[in-house]
């Protein structure tokens, strides 16, 4: 009995081992040719969200159709743009812009010229009461050549009022580095008055007064040339002042009250105890000018002294 109670127990324990061997292989099969049940989840749990509020949608909408609005308005706008023909920059000047333009502008004409190469060139200027103003063979120049402590005065014989261009050459001495001559003008008076401007170019400086005041001085080293001979220029326009070396600018001044009327026309050139010969001078006046020149033989000119020649100059 006992024996046949345990043959009992081992035939169901091996009966369930067999059955639960069998139902794992059948779900195995079934899940490898996918004929297995899906397993069962349970559905999510969703929080207790409230219903959106309809004003903030209807807000939501209205922003987007401007926005859409706005854009369309946009591409319209550049559409139109890109059809207007855009005009070809114009390089034509009109009349009155040219005659602006000229009316600032200086329009040099010549009033005097006179390269001072021939024996009767002292005749054409006029003389102080100091020095001698004489022709220079030996250069075909005019030398201007004062006493000891002395002052010479070479007068130009024309009205020369208003912007002015002076051009002329000055000679350098073998014994200096540096040339010496001076130049008055827009002078009322006699040049020895010093009513009116003068520039100077020496002693290695350049500068400009005005009514014996200096209105600016700078240094001015007299440039190389190969024949000693150094060009120089002097110009007046409105009330700026500007000097020239070789045609560089060596000073420049801006006289806030110039003296521009007509009385003041006279110019001389001028040296103090020294000597120069000068030659090819040429002076302009700006013919755009509102200020004119006195008519010729008003005011009187000074009277022509002929000095007597003096050839012994060092040049």
């Amino acid at each position: 009995m006992r024996y046949f109670v345990m043959v009992i127990v081992v035939v169901a324990t091996l009966a369930f081992a067999g059955g639960a061997l069998i139902w794992r292989s059948t779900e195995s099969t079934k899940r490898l040719h996918g004929t297995a049940e899906p397993p069962q989840i349970p559905p999510p749990v969703l929080p207790n969200v409230p219903p959106p509020d309809p004003k903030l949608a209807q807000l939501a909408a209205l922003a987007k159709a401007q926005a859409q609005a706005q854009a369309q308005a946009q591409a319209q706008a550049q559409a139109q743009l890109r059809a207007v023909p855009v005009p070809k920059r114009s390089v034509t000047v009109s009349r009155t812009h040219l005659a602006a333009v000229a009316t600032r502008e200086p329009k040099w004409e010549v009033a005097f010229k006179d390269a001072f190469d021939d024996a009767a060139a002292p005749q054409r200027v006029s003389k102080g009461d100091t020095g001698t103003v004489e022709y220079f063979e030996a250069k075909k120049a005019l030398l201007l050549k004062s006493d000891d402590e002395g002052e010479v005065y070479a007068g130009i014989r024309a009205s020369l009022p208003g912007d002015l261009r002076v051009r002329f050459k000055a000679l350098r001495p073998k014994t200096s580095e540096q040339v010496s001559i001076g130049l008055f003008f827009g002078v009322q008076g006699a040049p020895g008055t010093m009513d009116g401007y003068f520039a100077e170019w020496a002693r290695g400086i350049a500068q400009i007064k005005r009514e014996r005041q200096i209105l600016k001085s700078v240094d001015a080293p007299t440039p190389e040339t190969a024949d000693r001979w150094v060009n120089l220029e002097l110009r007046r326009v409105g009330g700026t002042i500007t000097m020239l070396m070789e045609n560089t600018v060596v000073l420049s001044f801006d006289d806030p009250a110039p003296l521009l009327d007509t009385a003041h026309d006279q110019c001389a050139f001028y040296i103090w105890s020294d000597q120069t010969l000068i030659r090819d001078v040429v002076i302009e006046r700006n013919a755009n000018d509102t200020i004119k020149p006195v008519p010729p033989g008003t005011p009187a000119k000074p009277k022509v002294v002929m000095p007597t020649p003096d050839t012994s100059a060092d040049f």
